[in-house]
């Protein structure tokens, strides 16, 4: 009997939510319409107005649609994240390991410290240098390249320990040979250095994949508009009280990262 009482209240309360979208152009009240809908997962009712008329229109929208829009949108923008983080932190570790410049250990302690700064920094930090400065404003500002600079930023120094752990996992001796058989310094790099670093660069590009996936503070802050991830729908849901749609784009992210850590992470370590 009490589950009976707590499933009933909790559909009045989905009731009221449903019905609170439902707004006409003039301001005045509209009942909520197919309200059973809402619990048919595939597909959820809206109501919206034309500003013309008052004509009452009930749009029904797929839910398929937005999910996988959603579910691209942050496989894209991670995977782009994860491969701009080793472009970043891969000459770092090569003068580190194989220079010991003084350089690249500042610019080492550089990355490790930005870990240490909230996302909701970075992201307003990002924003206000975008909003200030000219230059950056015509090049950056409401674009997906400043996201993926800020995802760099909050997620290099993840990166960074396995980069620096595949460089100086290379053997001396393979390099020393290339070199006496007359192999330029891009050729050994491309053809001895990068196969074997390939495992470890891939377990770092997994770690900052996995990582932007459920950032939220920065996509909410620097994403263009109109580009929604899984995590920002995920709030939005949870704002707007559709609780079973934020359900449902929680197992899609939970189902996506448990895939990503066994393929770039789990799999990958054991040639590390």
């Amino acid at each position: 009997m009490g589950g009976g009482d707590s499933r009933g209240a909790n559909r009045r309360f989905y009731d009221r939510a449903l019905g609170a979208l439902a707004l006409r152009a003039d301001g005045d009240g509209l009942e909520p319409h197919h309200q059973r809908d809402f619990w048919n997962f595939p597909r959820h009712l809206r109501c919206v107005e034309q500003a013309a008329g008052h004509h009452r229109v009930g749009v029904e929208i797929p839910l398929v649609k937005p999910l996988a829009e959603s579910t691209w949108n942050t496989l894209s923008i991670s995977v782009i994240a994860g491969l701009a983080a080793i472009i970043a932190v891969l000459p770092i570790a090569i003068l580190i390991s194989r220079f010991r410049s003084k350089v690249g250990t500042l610019a080492h302690f550089l990355v490790i410290a930005t870990f240490a700064v909230p996302g909701i920094l970075i992201a307003l930090s990002m924003r206000f240098w975008s909003l200030q400065t000219d230059w950056a404003y015509n090049l950056f500002n409401n674009t997906k390249a400043l996201l993926v600079f800020s995802y760099v930023v909050r997620f290099g120094s993840l990166a960074m320990g396995v980069v620096l752990l595949s460089v100086a996992a290379i053997p001396r001796n393979l390099e020393d040979a290339g070199q006496t058989l007359g192999v330029t310094r891009f050729s050994r790099f491309v053809r001895i250095n990068l196969p074997l670093m390939a495992p470890g660069l891939g377990a770092a590009a997994g770690l900052v994949i996995l990582s932007t996936m459920k950032e939220l503070p920065i996509t909410l802050l620097i994403s263009p508009l109109g580009f929604s991830t899984l995590a920002t729908r995920m709030f939005s849901s949870f704002e707007e009280a559709f609780i079973a749609e934020a359900g449902i784009l929680a197992v899609i992210l939970v189902g996506l990262s448990s895939l990503l850590t066994w393929t770039l992470v789990i799999r990958k370590s054991d040639h590390l």
